[in-house]
């Protein structure tokens, strides 16, 4: 029996391709929670690290088991992250401006758990859009300073370098930017200007 040969003159003409099979993979509940650990793991020590970095901005001494204080608000810091990112990507969804808009407005809520971790959770992302009222621009703009290095963190070969140089920066920058609009001054020997890439 010959085997059919299609063309690509047979394409043109009757608009077909060969059927290929591909393979049906299914992830077992197990690997579905190996899929989502990791990330669930790195939000809690994003958390902590933050933890840290706004301990040194305002003077205090910490180690670094500081970096694990994350864990201390595992629930509400997941359910803020996901709630974040939901309304963020919805926003982006719709269009980009609103999901920036929204990723701006939000942008408070990990330092205000951090502060007040006695509060609802609705409060963190209603207080982060007070605070926010009119430093939208300003914040996005600040943000958008770091471009060069976030592009760095991406290149082979120095984006782990970059990445440990970018990420203390950045973190500080937040912190010192919650602390001026929450009125919230740093300690004087924790004074600190961000070098910036551009």
């Amino acid at each position: 029996m010959e085997q059919a040969r299609i063309s690509m003159d047979d394409f043109v003409r009757f608009g077909t391709l060969p059927v290929f099979e591909l393979p049906i993979f299914e992830i077992t509940l197990f690997g579905k929670f190996f899929l989502i650990a990791p990330w669930i793991f790195l939000w809690v020590i994003d958390l902590g690290y933050l933890y840290y970095i706004r301990g040194t901005v305002r003077g205090e001494t910490l180690g670094y088991r500081a970096i694990f204080e994350g864990f201390n608000y595992f629930i509400r810091g997941i359910l803020l992250r996901f709630l974040q990112a939901l309304l963020v990507g919805i926003g982006a969804v719709l269009f980009i401006a609103p999901g920036i808009v929204l990723l701006c407005g939000f942008s408070q809520v990990n330092l205000l758990l951090l502060d007040h971790p006695d509060k609802g959770v609705f409060w963190f992302f209603k207080e982060s859009w007070r605070l926010m009222r009119g430093r939208k621009w300003a914040y996005f703009c600040l943000v958008l300073s770091f471009i060069g290095w976030y592009l760095l963190t991406g290149l082979p070969f120095i984006s782990l370098a970059a990445r440990l140089w970018y990420m203390p920066y950045y973190t500080t920058t937040r912190v010192h930017y919650y602390n001026s609009i929450t009125g919230q001054e740093p300690s004087p020997e924790a004074e600190w200007k961000r070098p910036g890439m551009f």
